[in-house]
């Protein structure tokens, strides 16, 4: 199976009270770009100090992701796109100084269900998909 090209395109600055040195709320609205379509994210940021130079951020966003599949029923190859539903949980650390900006943690993605978006056949109907919860590592 292929993958397809993801990059965040942000459509709108995040929204949020406070500054870096104090408690900070945001809402944020992103976008997943594939090379065919733009699909939406949307959240909820929370910003706490732990220090002048670091900070804990976590957060709670909706995110839709294109994926696709293959199939092969009586050796015909049935090709399908689907839009899988995520909510995401991340929990990051963040250093920030004039020198350097780094951030890592972990994004708990848990998966809240599917919808079909294409099918190489119309008169082929996906009924079942599935895939399970991830928790996925970052700097």
């Amino acid at each position: 199976m292929k993958k397809a090209l993801m990059v965040f395109i942000p459509l709108m600055a995040m929204f949020k009270m406070g500054d870096a040195q104090n408690l900070s709320f945001g809402a944020e609205l992103s976008s997943n770009f594939h090379l065919e379509s733009i699909l939406p994210e949307v959240g909820l940021k929370l910003n706490v100090p732990l220090s002048k130079h670091s900070q804990f951020e976590t957060g709670l966003f909706y995110q839709i992701r294109k994926n696709d599949g293959a199939f092969s029923i009586n050796n015909d190859l049935y090709i399908f796109d689907v839009n899988e539903w995520y909510l995401v949980v991340p929990l990051m650390y963040k250093f920030s100084s004039q020198i350097i900006n780094l951030s890592f943690g972990i994004n708990y993605n848990y998966y809240v269900g599917w919808g079909v978006a294409s099918v190489s056949d119309e008169n082929v109907q996906i009924n079942n998909y599935n895939r399970e919860d991830t928790y996925l590592f970052g700097v």
